[in-house]
Order: structure tokens, then sequence, then C-alpha cells
């Protein structure tokens, strides 16, 4: 597509030209939802208005790109993904992954992909609680409050919740060398993706332990 027939990109996305961040994000989720030839199957030309969205959505949101985008136009930005999708369109859940890191809980049946169950945290004394909670499609783009019930768990009086017999029986993690993180880096259509999840190796906690706690058996509660 020549830059005289591409429409302007705020127009795409049906923003304002001093739009935020948010506002770009949020134009561009819904309108993904909506073209997506995966879910807008009735309209022969979605694939093409998914593109144009998606080229749009890849200049507003980049700072630089946006601005070379704002003094020069077409010019001063090189965008065209036309030939990126050749090899197919992703699913509408793995686009939305980049957003949230993960697919939405009940939001099947859109993406071409598999989704495996996300392994339970490790419980780490001192740390933030975390509670999955499944939200819908909606909630998720216009916010929500819930009530959950938590668990609350008392460090162990014997190793004072470390889980190791003793302080030397704590080694930092070889795998990802202490940082309780694995970093996986992928390319897409839109561009280098990094998904980062827990070290698999020491349940994200950077430290492995030798010899475990006899009262807790390294349960550290």
């Amino acid at each position: 597509m020549t830059s005289r027939e591409k429409r302007d990109y705020y127009e795409v996305l049906g923003v304002d030209k001093n739009a935020s961040t948010d506002e770009i994000k949020l134009a561009y989720r819904k309108l993904a939802r909506k073209y997506h030839p995966d879910v807008n199957k009735e309209d022969p030309n979605a694939k093409d208005k998914f593109i144009e969205i998606q080229e749009a959505y890849e200049v507003l949101s980049d700072s630089e790109k946006r601005r070379n985008y704002d003094n020069f136009g077409f010019r001063g930005v090189d965008v065209d993904l036309s030939d990126i999708f050749s090899g197919g369109i992703p699913g509408i859940d793995e686009i939305f992954e980049s957003f949230f890191g993960g697919g939405f809980g009940g939001f099947g049946g859109f993406g071409s992909g598999s989704r495996s169950r996300r392994q339970r945290p490790r419980r780490e004394v001192g740390q933030d609680i975390e509670q999955n909670v499944n939200i819908s499609f909606k909630e998720a783009m216009f916010g929500t409050k819930k009530d959950v019930q938590i668990e609350r768990y008392i460090p162990c009086s014997e190793c004072d919740g470390t889980g190791a017999e003793d302080p030397s029986s704590l080694e930092t993690c070889p795998e990802c060398q202490g940082s309780g993180r694995y970093r996986k880096m992928s390319r897409s259509g839109f561009g280098t993706i990094i998904r980062e999840t827990e070290c698999p190796y020491c349940g994200g906690e950077g430290k492995i332990i030798k010899d475990k706690c006899k009262k807790c058996n390294g349960k550290k509660v």
C-alpha cells in the first residue's frame, strides 16, 4: 500500500492527535477485537482492515515513530505489515498476550494455538499475595472490582521462613543466576517479543535449598 493510499494513522484508530498512549492502546484493542479475521468472518475486507489497524498501532504506540510521523507524515516512518502476515495472522489471543502477558481465561475459540495452564507460583513468605481471577473481555477493557478470599501463612519458627536447615544450605540458582526469572525471545509480525516467566528450576525464588528444614520440609511455613 503506497503512502497516497494510506489513511491517516490517527483516523484509522479513531483517536485525536493528542491522544495518550493508554487511549491509543484502548482504541487498538477495540478495533483489533472487531476486525480480526478469526472474529469477523463475514467481512471479506476484515484482514485488510486489521493490517491497517496494526500498522497504525505499530507507529503510534512507539514514541519515536510517532514523533517522526507527526513531523514528516508517512515519509518519516517505514512500516508496512502487508508482507509480514503472508504466512497467516496470529490468533486474537496471541495478540492480547502482548498486553497482559497471557491469554484471557475463558476467552478461547479465536486463536489457533493451544494454551497450557499456568503453573501456580510457589508460596513465598514476605512477597505480595497473588490470586488468579478469571475476568471477561469487557472487564479487562473497562476495569472491575471483585471480592476474593486469600490464605495467610505463618513463617516456620525453626528456619525463620527460609526453608533451609541453616543459612549455608541456601545457594544461588545456577539456572537464573538468582533472578528467579526466565526470559525467552521470539520474533513475530509485531517485532521482537520477550516473554518472561518464573524460573522452573528454583520456582522463581532465585535460591535453591541444599538441605531442607526438618520441621517444615522446605515449605517455609
